[in-house]
């Protein structure tokens, strides 16, 4: 592997790592699981030393979802003021009371299912 152009260890790189994409990827689990702590560690550290850094980073993936679906924030600014009636039962099941509010479409933010956790999981998953 050792070359001379930096061009063409560059394309051989790029050859190998989409040949052995499964190789690379299981090695890199590998070495995360063995140094988990350390890299833990490092990231604690990061943060601890770059806090706006680190607060910039999380405004600019808030403000990216934001803008991504701009129906899904709104529905769920709405559903926030709509309590859940008291002792309403799960629309699913039926047995266990209603925790949490599901829209099946955030385009019509006022239609909401209530379901208990269980439920909503499943919905979700």
């Amino acid at each position: 592997m050792p070359y001379r152009d930096k061009r063409q260890q560059k394309e051989y790189l790029k050859k190998y790592r989409q040949k052995n994409k499964g190789k690379l990827k299981e090695y890199q689990k590998m070495r995360y699981l063995r140094d988990k702590i350390k890299i833990n560690q490092l990231c604690k550290e990061y943060r601890k030393n770059n806090p706006q850094k680190v607060k910039d980073f999380h405004k600019r993936g808030q403000k990216k979802y934001r803008n991504k679906y701009p129906e899904k924030i709104k529905a769920q600014r709405l559903s926030k003021q709509i309590r859940i009636p008291f002792a309403k039962l799960c629309v699913d099941c039926n047995d266990n009371f209603a925790e949490h509010k599901h829209h099946e479409d955030y385009s019509k933010p006022l239609e909401i299912v209530y379901l208990c956790a269980k439920c909503h999981r499943e919905r979700h998953s």
